[in-house]
């Protein structure tokens, strides 16, 4: 009994602090999340901590994965405005601009080590081109997007920068001749979609 008492004064306590109550003038009352609030997985483990600001997202909140990464978003007045997610080790791994509450601009995606593994242009939340890196650094492959899906060509590259593979998509399909070449730039396979 004396536990479950102790229980109840706990989330008494908890809820106090995280909101508050704005009488409106017709007497009813309307509470407004103020402050963190935690959200936590089955075992225990924390899973989000949400922080607000008179009922709207604001400032950094914290999102903790099951695989042991972890996220970080900032608010402002319930806009998003900037994400970053982290590796186990705290080291960088994502990094995301947001314009109006949606992805806009550039994002990184980055090997543990620190070098970056893709580059992505967003315009309105929505994929308009990306980079990928090999983990030594050179580059890996060219995507270009139409309206968030595969479009026009995207190539492939050896170590060397030399081409390896021009993929040709129309409507997030390959479509048309992709070509295949050997790192000396003879071509190795022509395929037709």
């Amino acid at each position: 009994m004396k536990s479950r008492i102790l229980f109840l004064l706990s989330l008494t306590i908890l809820f106090s602090c995280s909101t508050t109550k704005e009488i409106k003038e017709n007497g009813t009352s309307v509470s407004q999340l103020n402050g963190i609030t935690k959200e936590f997985y089955e075992n225990g483990d924390l899973k989000v901590n949400w922080n607000y600001k008179n009922n709207q997202l604001n400032g950094i909140s914290e999102e903790y994965h099951k695989n042991g990464t972890y996220s970080k978003w900032n608010y402002e007045k319930g806009q998003i405005i900037e994400g970053k997610s982290y590796f186990k080790s705290g080291k960088l791994l994502q990094e995301y601009t947001f314009k109006n509450g949606t992805r806009d601009g550039t994002a990184i995606r980055y090997y543990e080590t620190g070098e970056k593994e893709t580059i992505w242009e967003f315009e309105n939340d929505i994929l308009i081109s990306g980079i990928a890196y090999y983990p030594t650094g050179e580059k890996w492959t060219d995507f270009e997007y139409k309206n968030g899906i595969p479009a026009g060509i995207s190539t492939e590259y050896y170590k060397s920068g030399k081409k390896k593979i021009e993929w040709n998509y129309k409507n997030g399909e390959l479509s048309g001749e992709s070509i295949e070449y050997f790192e000396n730039g003879i071509v190795k396979k022509i395929l037709n979609y």
